[in-house]
């Protein structure tokens, strides 16, 4: 909900958007792997706020950095 409460554990979820971004990663879901070629986790659905974060986190993969230089279209897991 966007608040800051450091007295509460955080998910699994929050961490990995942490770390990705400290690592200034920006996924976006229309940009990753069909779901059937990734690892996936039964508690994150495409659905979820924080799936493209948490594909991010979990799978080693090839992109191609957009002229942006902020977004990745994922290429193959490796």
């Amino acid at each position: 909900d966007g608040t800051f409460r450091p007295n509460v554990n955080i998910t699994r979820a929050q961490a990995c958007v942490i770390v990705n971004r400290a690592l200034s990663r920006k996924p976006a879901t229309e940009r990753l792997l069909p779901t059937a070629q990734m690892i996936n986790w039964p508690d994150c659905t495409p659905s979820d706020w924080y799936y493209a974060d948490m594909q991010e986190a979990t799978n080693s993969h090839t992109y191609t950095m957009k002229k942006d230089g902020i977004h990745e279209t994922w290429e193959a897991l490796k």
